[in-house]
C-alpha cells in the first residue's frame, strides 16, 4: 500500500506554469491570425455580394422573358421600394409592383452605381435593359471594402451582356 501515494505523485499532468505559458502562446497565435482572418472575411462578403447581384439580374432577365414584361431589379431602402441609388438593400419586381425576390449587402460592404445602375435596372419583354425614362445602356455597379480594399464591378454593356469581371485590388472610391 505504501506505494498508492508515489504514483499519484508520478501521475502525468501539467502543472499551472505549463498552463499559463500554453495559454499565453495562444493568445499571440490569436492576435496574430485574427486580423488576416478578418481581411478573408471582407473579400469573400464583397464577393458574395456581387455575385448574389448578378444572379439577381441574371434572374431578372430571365422573368422578364417568360412573363413577356418588364422586371426591374434596384436600390432599396426598406425592401419594399426602389429608392434610387441606396443598394444596401435590393429588390426584383415586376411591372405590376410584386416583389420577386430581395437581398442585401453586409454593412461592411459599400455599393457605388454609375449610369445604367443609379436608379435601377429595367429589363424589357426581350430580355435586354434600360433605365426607365433613358436612352443609357451602360453602366457599372461596383461593390467593395475598405477593410479588403476589395473591388468587384458588376458591367452593363450596350443593353446586350451583362458581366462580372474578376475582382481587383484597390480602394473604394
Amino acid at each position: 500500500m505504501p506505494s498508492t501515494p508515489l504514483r499519484r505523485a508520478l501521475a502525468p499532468g501539467f502543472t499551472l506554469l505549463e498552463l499559463l505559458v500554453t495559454l499565453a502562446v495562444l493568445g499571440i497565435l490569436a492576435a496574430v491570425a485574427l486580423p488576416a482572418q478578418s481581411k478573408v472575411i471582407a473579400r469573400n462578403q464583397v464577393t458574395a455580394a456581387a455575385n448574389d447581384l448578378f444572379v439577381a439580374m441574371q434572374y431578372a432577365r430571365q422573368e422578364s422573358v417568360r412573363r413577356n414584361g418588364p422586371v426591374q431589379v434596384c436600390g432599396s431602402v426598406g425592401g419594399l421600394d426602389c429608392d434610387g441609388g441606396h443598394w444596401q438593400q435590393w429588390i426584383v419586381r415586376s411591372s405590376a409592383g410584386e416583389i420577386l425576390r430581395r437581398g442585401h449587402i453586409p454593412p461592411a460592404v459599400s455599393v457605388q452605381t454609375v449610369g445604367l445602375f443609379a436608379s435601377g435596372i429595367q429589363f424589357r419583354a426581350d430580355g435586354r435593359f434600360h433605365q426607365a425614362g433613358s436612352r443609357l445602356q451602360d453602366g457599372t455597379l461596383t461593390v467593395c471594402s475598405e477593410r479588403a480594399q476589395r473591388r468587384q464591378a458588376l458591367e452593363a454593356l450596350g443593353g446586350v451582356q451583362l458581366r462580372l469581371p474578376p475582382s481587383t485590388v484597390g480602394e473604394c472610391r
